[in-house]
C-alpha cells in the first residue's frame, strides 16, 4: 500500500476511540483517554518516530525531578493536581492534548511518575493508540487480563510498567508508561 493511502485507514481507526467506562484516578476524576480529535503528529523524513519507553518519551524520563522536567522544555503545567493526589499534572508541548486532560503526572518526591502516549507515538515494540489487543498481547506476553486497563512489565525495566487501556474493547485507546509503584493514578 502506498504511504498516502494509509491516511484514510488511520483516520477511520482514530475515530474508533472511546472515552466510556474509564477507571478513575484517586478522587474520582477519569483517566485521560486520548480522543480522535487530537491533531496528527507530522514527521519529516529527518525526524525519528517518537517512542514511549523503555524509560521515557524524548528528553522526559520516568523518575526525573519535577524541576528538571519543567526546564527540559517538554512540558507545560495544567492547573490543579491529579485527582486529589500530590501529583501535579502536565501536558506535552510537542503533543498538546485537545481534551484539556493531562498527559504527564509528577510528584515532588518521586518526580515524573506517569507519561500517557499521545497519538502518533509507539512503544519500542510498536504498540500505539489504535493497536489491537491481540497485537499488544503479542508484544507483551505478560499483559494482564480482565478489566479495561491492563498492565505489563516494560521489557528490561523491572521498575516500570505499561498501562494498556482498551475501554473493554479490542483496540488500544489509552497507553501509558509509568513507575510500577506510581501514586498518580489508580
Amino acid at each position: 500500500m502506498r504511504r498516502s493511502s494509509w491516511l484514510p485507514v488511520l483516520l477511520l481507526l482514530a475515530g474508533c476511540a472511546s472515552t466510556q467506562d474509564t477507571p478513575a484516578r484517586p478522587g474520582g476524576a477519569p483517566l485521560p483517554v486520548r480522543s480522535s480529535a487530537a491533531p496528527p503528529v507530522v514527521l519529516t523524513s529527518a525526524e525519528p518516530a517518537p517512542v514511549l519507553g523503555p524509560t521515557g518519551l524524548g528528553g522526559l524520563q520516568l523518575g526525573m525531578a519535577k524541576g528538571d522536567a519543567m526546564v527540559s522544555g517538554e512540558l507545560t503545567q495544567v492547573p490543579g493536581e491529579v485527582g486529589g493526589t500530590a501529583c501535579a499534572q502536565y501536558q506535552l508541548i510537542k503533543f498538546p492534548s485537545t481534551d484539556g486532560g493531562y498527559q504527564v503526572g509528577a510528584s515532588g518526591t518521586r518526580g515524573v511518575e506517569v507519561i500517557f502516549a499521545p497519538p502518533g507515538v509507539s512503544t519500542p515494540e510498536g504498540i500505539h493508540l489504535g493497536s489491537t489487543l491481540r497485537e499488544a498481547r503479542s508484544a507483551y506476553p505478560k499483559l494482564g487480563s480482565g478489566g479495561d486497563f491492563l498492565r505489563t512489565p516494560v521489557p528490561g525495566q523491572p521498575d516500570y510498567v505499561y498501562l494498556v487501556g482498551t475501554g473493554g474493547g479490542d483496540t488500544v485507546v489509552a497507553l501509558a508508561l509509568m513507575l510500577r509503584d506510581q501514586t498518580c493514578i489508580n
